[in-house]
C-alpha cells in the first residue's frame, strides 16, 4: 500500500488577473529548473481552480518534493483558460550551499569562524597581531568561496639594526637581524693596552635574540699591575698594585749590600708609568773600579799589521775584548754601549780573554773593558786600527829646540814619506805644536805635493817660535793628509815631545 508523503513545506500562492479574465479556468504548474534524472517527470504540482469575478486565484499546496541543490529552483507557471501562453508566477528557490570559513593565525589559533553562501565571500577579520613580526596577507583568497576554508594568516619578520660601538664610541660594525635571530658578536680585538676587553653592554651568550634595533656598547677592565721591589737577594721589599699609566714609589727602606753602595733600581723608569707587570731590583756599585785598560799602539792608519797588548792598572783584572771587523770607507763606527753577552751565571760568552798580544793585519776595532773581582768593571773601550797601504811619514833628521830663556822653539825637522801604494796627488805636510792641555800653538804647512811611489822627502827649515809661555813640555806632531779627498788623513801622525 502506497502511503501518500505529505511532508514537505505548505506554501499558498495567490494573486488577481482582474476582471477581463473572470470565471475561466486556470491551471497552476510547479517544474523542476533541472533534473538529476533524465527520465524523471519534473512536474511537482498541477492544480486548476475558477477565477472568481475579479480574477482573483489561490492555491494551497506541498509539493512532491522540495527544492535542492540537485533540482536547482522551481518554477511557478499560470494557465488561464483561453490565452496563448502559461504565465510566470513565481520562483520556489532551491537552498543555497553554506560553507565554514575559519581563519587562524600561524599557529593555528582561531581568530574568526564565518557561515559563507556558496559564490559568497568571506569577510576578513582585523589583521592579526604577532609581536616582532609584520602580517602580510591571508594564504588563500577570500571571493566564491565553494568549499569549507581554512584560512591562514601570513607573516614576516620584522628586521633590526645592531650597532656594535668601542668604549669610545668608534663603530666597530653595524649587523641586520631577523626578529628572534640569536645575537652573534662581531670579531673584535681592542686595542687600547689600557683596558681589557670583558664582554658587551647586552647579554650575548648564543641565546639572546634580536627584538628590536639598538646599539651595543663593549665593555672594558682598566689594566692592573703588580709590582714588586725586591732585595739583591730576592726578599720582597714592596709590592703594590696600580692601574694601567699609575706611577709607583720605591720603597723607604734603602737596600744594603755588603761592601757595595747602592746606586739605584733596576729599570727605574718603567715605575713612572706602569704598563705590565715588574719586579725591581737594586743595582750596587763596589767602592773601587778597576782601571781603564790601555792598548800598546794608539788607534790610526797603519801600512802594515800591528801587534797590540792590553794591560790594567788594576792588579789581577782580567781583560775581555772582541775584535770588530771594519770598512775603511766608513765615517765613523758609532758608540758601543754594551757588546758583551753574559749566560746566566754572569759569565761572558761572546768575548775573548786577553791572554796574549792581539795581532792586527786588517783594518778593525778592538773593544775592550778590564774585569776585577770586588771592583766595578772599568769603562769600554774602542781602539779603531786601519791597515793600509798608503804612505807613512818618518822623521829622519829633528833639531827642534826648546830654549826657556827665551820663550821659544827653534830648529829643522827632515822627514820621509814612503809610498809603497797608488801614487797620491795633491798631499801636504802639516806640522802642529800642542801645549800641555791640549792647545794648539802653532802650526806650519808644506806646499802640496805629489806622493810618487818609493821615498818623497821634505822637510820644516828654520823653525822659529816664540812667545811660548808654558813650562812644562810642548807635543809636536807631523800629519800627512790629502787635500783631494775631504782632508782625509794619510798616515798616523808623528809625535814627539819637547
Amino acid at each position: 500500500v502506497l502511503i501518500e508523503d505529505k511532508s514537505g513545506e505548505s506554501r499558498n500562492i495567490s494573486g488577481t488577473l482582474g476582471g477581463n479574465f473572470a470565471n475561466k479556468k486556470a491551471t497552476l504548474m510547479i517544474y523542476k529548473h533541472r533534473n538529476k534524472r533524465g527520465l524523471e517527470s519534473q512536474l511537482q504540482y498541477v492544480e486548476q481552480v475558477t477565477l472568481d469575478v475579479n480574477g482573483k486565484y489561490s492555491f494551497a499546496l506541498k509539493t512532491k518534493e522540495e527544492p535542492t541543490k540537485d533540482t536547482g529552483d522551481f518554477i511557478v507557471l499560470l494557465g488561464v483558460q483561453g490565452a496563448s501562453a502559461s504565465m510566470y508566477i513565481d520562483t520556489i528557490p532551491a537552498p543555497v550551499p553554506k560553507y565554514n570559513v575559519v581563519f587562524v593565525d600561524d599557529e593555528n589559533n582561531i581568530l574568526s569562524t564565518q557561515t559563507v553562501e556558496q559564490g559568497g565571500e568571506a569577510v576578513a577579520p582585523a589583521e592579526p597581531i604577532k609581536d616582532g613580526y609584520r602580517f602580510i596577507a591571508w594564504d588563500t583568497a577570500l571571493k566564491n568561496i565553494n568549499a569549507d576554508l581554512t584560512v591562514k594568516s601570513y607573516y614576516i619578520p620584522n628586521q633590526y639594526s645592531v650597532i656594535y660601538l668601542d668604549w669610545d664610541n668608534k663603530l666597530i660594525d653595524v649587523v641586520e637581524y631577523e626578529h628572534g635571530e640569536v645575537l652573534s658578536a662581531p670579531l673584535f680585538q681592542s686595542k687600547d693596552g689600557d683596558k681589557t676587553f670583558t664582554g658587551w653592554d647586552v647579554v650575548i651568550d648564543g641565546r639572546t635574540t634580536a627584538t628590536k634595533s639598538m646599539i651595543v656598547r663593549a665593555q672594558y677592565k682598566v689594566n692592573k699591575y703588580t709590582v714588586v721591589f725586591e732585595n739583591w737577594d730576592g726578599t720582597e721589599l714592596k709590592r703594590q698594585t696600580v692601574s694601567h699609566g699609575e706611577k709607583v714609589s720605591a720603597p723607604n727602606v734603602m737596600p744594603i749590600r755588603e761592601g757595595m753602595i747602592f746606586s739605584g733600581w733596576h729599570d727605574a723608569w718603567e715605575t713612572e708609568y706602569v704598563t705590565k707587570n715588574l719586579i725591581i731590583y737594586p743595582e750596587f756599585e763596589y767602592l773601587a773600579t778597576a782601571e781603564v785598560p790601555v792598548a800598546s799602539v794608539e788607534a790610526g792608519i797603519y801600512s802594515n799589521a800591528q801587534t797590540i797588548t792590553l794591560s790594567s792598572n788594576t792588579k789581577n783584572a782580567k781583560i775581555y775584548y772582541i775584535s770588530i771587523p771594519i770598512n775603511t770607507n766608513d765615517e765613523g763606527y758609532g758608540e758601543i754601549e754594551e757588546p758583551f753577552e753574559y749566560d746566566e751565571n754572569g759569565k761572558i760568552i761572546n768575548a775573548t780573554l786577553y791572554t796574549a798580544p792581539i795581532d792586527i793585519e786588517n783594518s778593525q776595532a778592538l773593544v775592550f773593558q778590564a774585569f776585577a773581582e770586588g771592583m766595578n768593571d772599568s769603562y769600554l773601550i774602542v781602539e779603531s786600527y786601519e791597515i793600509t797601504s798608503s804612505p807613512t811619514l818618518k822623521i829622519t833628521e829633528n833639531t827642534l829646540v826648546r830654549k826657556s830663556e827665551t820663550d821659544s822653539i827653534t830648529g829643522n825637522i827632515h822627514y820621509n814619506i814612503t809610498n809603497e801604494g797608488d801614487i797620491v796627488q795633491n798631499a801636504e805636510v802639516i806640522m802642529a805644536i800642542y801645549d800641555i792641555n791640549g792647545k794648539l800653538v802653532y802650526i806650519q804647512k808644506s806646499k802640496p805635493e805629489t806622493i810618487t811611489v818609493g821615498d818623497n822627502y821634505g822637510s820644516f827649515e828654520n823653525v822659529n817660535v816664540s812667545n811660548m809661555t808654558s813650562t812644562t813640555e810642548y807635543t809636536v806632531k807631523l800629519f800627512l793628509w790629502s787635500l783631494s779627498d775631504s782632508m782625509k788623513p794619510l798616515s798616523s801622525p808623528t809625535i814627539f815631545t819637547l
